[in-house]
């Protein structure tokens, strides 16, 4: 209905002008402030959860003032289907946050190229990600208002599920398009008549259930991480509040510097003490893994600026997603040249196929990283140069050159090895890392005249590892001896550490494979690690809760007096996802499914049996 969608716009045009403007003027100084042409991952989550808090507002703020007695009932005793009353709001709505959201962000961007950032086309659809994000926020906020119970308000929770996974466009829009739909069709099973009502058919539980049972399932897994730490600290069991850790537990080797980590290793591979405060004179570095993905084309977010620095030229390189060249800046801002893989090119003309870079290089201080390639501009030339090659085309850089010495070497950290390189990159040595980057906390390096000291030290104390260290000796001809290697007294039980799996191993395991999958696509780094396999016990206990939750789920199935078909489903879901589906089902449950002579009669064999 037309009328219907210019008189909801009519109502709520005054506030929509008041956000675009702080919207726009919001982005603006962001824009100043920061390179929002490459804007970083963190204040992009930030933003984008602004956004669907706005978009939530406006829904449960239209759907509450349509919601109430009266106004529904002339809102929906009208010759109209409802599908159609409910696609009028709705475009009504998506029109107002085409307003407050899309627009700014779009016009932000103009104003991101006044601080010297790269602005290209491809860049718009980080507005629609940003109208995507308020449409399922609004959505959402309308499923609670409508729906029959407080349980709907977990739908709430299903746009920031997604909110984090910044991936390349155009991917970056596939999710959140699919979670509009999603939300839209169950919008349409809870807009009817009477809202006191649970809506029928198989589809209902479907479109609901599902971004519930997400929803459930981080509470659970945040709340129960949370309620044991707190039980933990509430009985002076904490490890991480102990005063005095065990003696060789991963918790008392974490507090200590990179110097007395290794001092302490090194005695106990020897029998005695080791002071560490006789080796400050002695160069030492201390890295661990930054990065898990190389940069992608087209990807918005970033977790490092890909920008650099020609220092020879005194030129500043942005990459272009579009030309996949880099365009070089003179310190007035102007483009002068364009670098490709082959060399330098003019400011303008088509780019050859050779000369294109496939995704952006990650900056590595004075040298860049491409893939498996370390590179950097050639002295007085006008290309970049190899300086590296690492041995497998899967392997990856994973953490920032650190300085060792007054020589100017440095340590590089890849997902399969450790070096130590001169001024020019040249390898003096490399040390495999044999447990792989997957756990890996520190790289300490410690240089004792012709040899060095390598301590790695692994382990998560809040996720499931298993903490080791490993003490070496390097010598000049690269030749590695080993000096201990011993496993770590975890800081938490297997109990905490596997919680999250216990809760629902059949979905934690398919969101991992979800995540690996993601991960890989977009140019994730192999993270190798030692294999993690649940416990004996963790294992009995999820299947167990797995057990129950089939068990309490038929119980109620047969309370509820759901009909065999209906019965079965929801225990089978039951089984299969644990506790979170169990939750769901007794929200979502509706008892008197059964045609009425068969109720009756359930009804009095049950008096009979009492």
């Amino acid at each position: 209905m037309p009328e219907l969608m210019l008189a909801e716009m009519r109502r709520y045009r005054g506030w929509a002008l008041g956000l675009a403007f702080l919207n726009l003027a919001g982005l603006s100084y962001l824009c100043r402030m920061t390179d929002m042409a490459q804007p970083n991952i963190g204040l992009l989550v930030v933003i984008g959860g602004v956004f669907v808090v706005v978009g939530q507002l406006l829904g449960a703020w239209q759907m509450w003032g349509h919601s109430r007695p009266n106004a529904w009932m002339n809102l929906l005793h009208r010759p109209v289907p409802p599908q159609r009353l409910m696609l009028s709001l709705v475009g009504a709505a998506a029109l107002l946050l085409v307003a407050v959201v899309l627009l700014p962000v779009a016009l932000a961007l103009p104003v991101a190229s006044l601080s010297g950032g790269l602005v290209e086309t491809w860049q718009l659809g980080l507005a629609v990600q940003a109208w995507l994000l308020a449409m399922a926020g609004y959505l959402a906020a309308a499923i609670a208002l409508l729906a029959p119970g407080r349980w709907a308000l977990l739908m709430l929770m299903s746009p920031f599920l997604l909110i984090a996974d910044f991936l390349a466009l155009p991917w970056l829009l596939l999710p959140m398009a699919g979670l509009v739909l999603w939300l839209l069709a169950a919008l349409q099973r809870v807009f009817k008549p009477d809202l006191a009502s649970m809506p029928r058919g198989w589809s209902t539980p479907v479109l609901l259930g599902l971004p519930m049972v997400l929803a459930v399932t981080v509470l659970m897994q945040i709340g129960s991480s949370l309620a044991t730490q707190a039980a933990m600290a509430a009985t002076g069991v904490h490890p991480q509040f102990e005063r005095q850790p065990p003696a060789g537990s991963y918790e008392a080797l974490q507090r200590l510097n990179p110097r007395a980590r290794l001092a302490e290793a090194l005695g106990q591979a020897e029998g005695r003490t080791v002071d560490a405060a006789q080796w400050k004179a002695w160069p030492a570095a201390s890295l661990g893994p930054e990065f898990d993905r190389m940069p992608v084309r087209f990807q918005p977010g970033r977790r490092k600026s890909l920008s650099w620095g020609w220092a020879e030229r005194g030129w500043r390189m942005e990459y272009s997603h579009a030309e996949q060249v880099y365009l070089a800046f003179d310190n007035n801002g102007r483009q002068v040249a364009r670098l490709g893989r082959q060399g330098l090119l003019e400011p303008v003309g088509p780019v050859p196929e050779a000369q294109r870079f496939e995704q952006p290089l990650l900056p590595m201080g004075r040298w860049l990283a491409d893939g498996a390639e370390l590179l950097r501009p050639e002295p007085g030339g006008q290309r970049l140069q190899r300086v590296l090659l690492l041995p497998d085309a899967q392997d990856r850089f994973v953490a920032l050159p650190e300085a060792l010495g007054a020589a100017q070497e440095s340590l590089l950290l890849s997902n399969r090895e450790l070096l130590l390189v001169d001024k020019g990159g040249a390898p003096r040595w490399r040390l495999a890392l044999a447990h792989g980057v997957r756990d890996l906390r520190n790289v300490e390096v410690i240089q004792q005249g012709d040899t060095w000291l390598v301590s790695i030290f692994e382990g998560r104390p809040l996720e499931p590892s298993r903490p080791w260290q490993t003490l070496l000796r390097v010598d000049t001809a690269g030749q590695v001896s080993q000096l201990l290697s011993r496993e770590l007294k975890p800081s938490f039980a297997d109990a905490y550490s596997w919680i999250y799996w216990m809760v629902s191993p059949l979905q934690h395991g398919l969101l991992v494979a979800l995540d690996e999958a993601l991960h890989r696509s977009q140019n994730g780094v192999e993270m190798a690690g030692l294999p993690l396999i649940p416990p004996l016990e963790i294992q009995r206990i999820g299947y167990s809760l797995l057990l129950l939750s089939a068990l309490a789920g038929a119980w109620l199935a047969r309370r509820r007096q759901l009909g065999l078909g209906a019965g079965l489903a929801w225990t089978l879901v039951c089984s299969l996802i644990g506790l979170p589906a169990l939750l769901v089902a007794a929200c979502l449950m509706r008892a008197g499914q059964l045609p009425a002579a068969q109720r009756q009669g359930l009804q009095a064999a049950h008096r009979m049996a009492a």
